[in-house]
């Protein structure tokens, strides 16, 4: 969606990927790279492998990632997510680090919004490790530049915000 193609992520894909992929386009001006890294909870890749298609994520963003877009449907787990973040990333990701929460309508987003202020306490921990960074990013919407801009504003401004400009 960010590089205005299908993504193969979206729920319900039968192209999952086994192995990060980089893909570079314009969006809003500018030249930007993502890098799709496969399902860590669906694809059956061991945590070893894991890291390995870290290590492969970080070298096909060369010279490192300027930000973690952590994309997650409103009721996937947290607790786990956290878990294996710190395992791969280690604790210093959370500077580098978005949540996006992927909606399908207005009134679904609304829900999230409320669902994070005031509810599931292992979501309030995240969002709190990432600076409360986060997006709801209706996937339906695939056309809406708005949306994508609005991420890449914030992470200009989470950019801006740390020292080293991107994690290594």
């Amino acid at each position: 969606m960010i590089l205005r193609r299908e993504e193969r992520s979206q729920t319900g894909s039968s192209t999952e990927i086994q192995q990060s992929e980089s893909r570079q386009g314009e969006v809003a001006g500018r030249k930007v790279t993502v890098v799709e890294t496969p399902d860590w909870f669906c694809s059956g890749l061991s945590l070893e492998e894991l890291r390995q298609d870290v290590e492969l994520c970080v070298r096909l963003s060369t010279p490192g990632p300027h930000a973690f877009l952590l994309v997650i449907p409103v009721n996937e787990s947290a607790e786990e997510l956290l878990e294996k973040m710190e395992d791969i990333f280690g604790e210093r990701c959370w500077r580098n680090t978005m949540m996006l929460f992927t909606v399908t309508d207005e009134e679904q987003k609304k829900n999230t919004k409320d669902f994070v202020q005031s509810g599931n306490l292992e979501v309030q921990r995240l969002v709190e490790k990432c600076e409360n960074r986060s997006y709801c990013l209706n996937i339906n919407q695939s056309g809406d530049d708005s949306q994508v801009s609005q991420v890449l504003e914030k992470i200009d401004k989470m950019v801006a915000g740390n020292t080293e400009r991107f994690y290594s």
